[in-house]
């Protein structure tokens, strides 16, 4: 199966590289700074079947990426800092460095480069994935399906066949899995589900979670320095506009009750899983707005400008993709145009 969209970004990041796009751009278009997102650091391959390549970058491309910045002129300053240098811009861009969901490898492969250049970061944590009572489905689902050539898992939501023989029904079966588990699977029966599936192809759900993720003692280590902060990636990382205002309430109450206990720190800072517009909005970010989280971040793709005063839990990051692991890509990016293109306008983006 032949991924369109992917080649056309990487032609036009390759024609931006070599046209030197990033200087067409308008200055007003980077804004004030923004804020990286990055979910796992390894060495080597993590997915499969490449579905979930773009989650994972080398720290040899962090320890190119974070001096080159800093030549740029940015300053890497911590997420407890973002909202007085989006009020109060100093002249200087600024970036804030975040992870999602938890990756042991952010502590064994990351932290090393992240402390080598001085780097604040922020590691957004969701309490029921370190304990196993949720799961990476989406790795889950990857490699079970890179392991079979047929998957037919039954449930009270009714039964999902999957065709999974060449590498095109690979790839369409995991789009087919991940349609099924995010529209027909009610959020609170993701798990279970997950666990069936995994079964299936002799994959122990839990004990993948041990593998991939930190447990409490390594998310306490890290906690431990100055340089990292720990966030809410919300109590169980579901698909928060899937949810009643009841369960809504209590991804976000009980994932500070947790990440208390846990680590002794109240998390200041929250993600929205997945991001998108399709699975957070406003009910979400006014939630976090009233629990008194200084901040939220989704996935809409869009740099930072004094107007996000106004909406600081639902501010945009620039992905670091593991499929476009070039400085210049990045650099790109932070010029604001893949933004002003991606949304048509050069203005702040929100939900």
């Amino acid at each position: 199966m032949i991924d369109a969209a992917h080649i056309a970004r990487k032609t036009f990041f390759a024609m931006g590289r070599t046209l030197n796009l990033r200087a067409l751009a308008p200055p007003s278009f980077a804004g004030v700074g923004g804020i990286l997102m990055l979910h796992r650091v390894s060495p080597v391959a993590t997915a499969p079947l490449g579905i979930h390549a773009g989650l994972s970058v080398t720290p040899q491309f962090l320890d190119e990426l974070f001096p080159a910045l800093k030549t740029e002129g940015y300053d890497f300053i911590p997420m407890d800092n973002v909202p007085d240098r989006i009020a109060n811009p100093t002249g200087r861009p600024f970036l804030a460095v975040t992870f999602d969901d938890g990756y042991k490898d952010n502590a064994t492969h990351a932290f090393p480069v992240l402390r080598r250049h001085n780097v604040p970061w922020t590691v957004y944590i969701a309490p029921d994935l370190i304990n196993g009572e949720t799961h990476l489905w989406w790795e889950i689902g990857e490699l079970a399906i890179s392991r079979r050539d047929h998957l037919a898992i039954a449930s009270p939501h009714g039964e999902l066949v999957l065709r999974c023989g060449s590498t095109a029904e690979k790839l369409a079966a995991f789009h087919q899995f991940q349609d099924f588990l995010t529209g027909v699977v009610p959020e609170e029966s993701v798990a279970s589900f997950t666990r069936d599936l995994a079964k299936l192809a002799d994959i122990d759900a839990a004990a993948h979670n041990a593998t991939e993720l930190m447990n409490w003692d390594q998310i306490r280590q890290v906690a431990a320095d100055p340089l990292c902060t720990i966030g809410s990636h919300t109590l169980s990382h579901f698909y928060l506009a899937r949810l009643g205002e009841e369960a809504l309430k209590r991804q976000f109450a009980l994932a500070i009750s947790a990440l208390d206990m846990e680590t002794g720190l109240k998390p200041r800072h929250v993600a929205y899983p997945y991001g998108y517009k399709q699975a957070v909005g406003l009910r979400e970010c006014q939630l976090a707005q009233t629990l008194g989280y200084k901040t939220g971040v989704t996935t809409r793709h869009g740099m930072l400008f004094p107007e996000h005063a106004d909406t600081m839990t639902s501010l945009p990051r620039i992905s670091v993709n593991g499929k476009h692991q070039n400085v210049g890509d990045v650099k790109l990016m932070l010029s604001g145009l893949t933004s002003w293109l991606a949304h048509r306008h050069g203005k702040a983006v929100t939900l």
